[in-house]
């Protein structure tokens, strides 16, 4: 793995890139250093909450505020983000785009002054739909809202997560298409002894 690693790391330094292939290998270096001096400020700046994963973040909006979330946070975490992914930084979709639809259910929720128990409850659908329509896992969007978020699995709350993480999924596939986000290789079963392999892992 590490020996692939260093190929594809060097090999990606030496590839001309497309906006500035003056650069050469300096844009691997550049780019990362340039990506950190508009991220730092623009959070601290703009909107403090929106800097680390994401999630305890709006954990925190809905235990401790009643899930209200400023107007900024959407908008600064969509541009962090963007910079910092964009750049090869170490961070993924996930945290992201929870805070980003929580923060949309949030302000959403706010405009229609809504009480403050189906406040938090827009904000864990919001969760739900990023989570569905960004990794194409509806299923995976509803537990992760109502185990992480709301923390309760109350049949009003549930049926009205589950609707909106199948419309998030459903609205996600007209625009990307039917995929799955994790392509598996083919694969194929030569003998009974790697079962002793699979249960190793399981472990």
């Amino acid at each position: 793995v590490s020996v692939l690693g260093h190929v594809d790391y060097s090999a990606a330094g030496h590839a001309p890139n497309p906006v500035v292939p003056q650069l050469g290998i300096w844009f691997v270096v550049l780019a990362p250093i340039v990506a950190g001096l508009v991220h730092g400020p623009l959070v601290s700046r703009f909107a403090p909450e929106a800097r680390g994963h994401g999630v305890p973040e709006v954990m925190l909006a809905v235990n401790r505020m009643g899930g209200r979330m400023r107007p900024q946070v959407p908008v600064v975490k969509s541009l962090a983000s963007a910079i910092c992914i964009g750049s090869g930084g170490s961070v993924g979709r996930e945290g992201p785009i929870v805070q980003i639809g929580s923060a949309l259910g949030s302000l959403l929720g706010q405009a229609t002054k809504v009480s403050e128990t189906h406040l938090r409850l827009l904000v864990a659908r919001g969760a739900a739909g990023g989570i569905s329509a960004t990794f194409n896992a509806p299923i995976a969007g509803v537990f992760f809202s109502l185990e992480l978020i709301l923390r309760n699995f109350e049949t009003q709350s549930f049926g009205l997560v589950v609707l909106s993480s199948v419309t998030a999924d459903a609205i996600g596939r007209a625009f990307f298409g039917n995929h799955p986000f994790l392509s598996l290789p083919s694969f194929s079963f030569n003998s009974p002894l790697e079962l002793l392999l699979y249960a190793g892992l399981g472990v």
